[in-house]
């Protein structure tokens, strides 16, 4: 089963994110729930909750950071699993899109309107065509 995750946090410069909240959702039609984290007695509970459903869920969220901050909080309690499923749905876009055009051009709405884009030229093909 998947477990979706959205952390919110602050202090991107040091080590340790200040992580504030959490807010996940089990499988696709499970109810939102949600953490305040800056209470270590919640900290701890929602801790030992993820290390027990990382045996059976894979964790799905859009950017590895949020990966980092389970991490973060896990090693905090010293309840770090010894395995867990992570999807991350920007990587997964990124590696779609990548030198695939089909996906960022083409027919699109751009002001209401209907557009048909392009991709822009490579450098060697602009030379030629200057």
């Amino acid at each position: 089963m998947r477990l979706f995750l959205d952390f919110e946090f602050n202090n991107l410069v040091g080590p340790q994110r200040n992580i504030i909240c959490v807010a996940w959702k089990e499988g696709m039609d499970g109810t939102v729930k949600s953490f305040w984290l800056t209470d270590p007695t919640f900290r701890k509970v929602f801790a030992i909750q993820m290390s027990l459903a990382a045996k059976t869920h894979t964790f799905v969220a859009y950017t590895g950071a949020e990966a980092y901050c389970l991490m973060q909080i896990w090693q905090e309690f010293d309840c770090v699993p010894d395995r867990f499923d992570y999807y991350d749905l920007y990587l997964e876009y990124r590696m779609l899109t990548n030198h695939n055009h089909k996906i960022a051009y083409g027919k699109q709405y751009l002001n209401g309107k209907e557009v048909v884009t392009s991709p822009p030229l490579n450098k060697w093909a602009k030379k030629k065509a200057e």
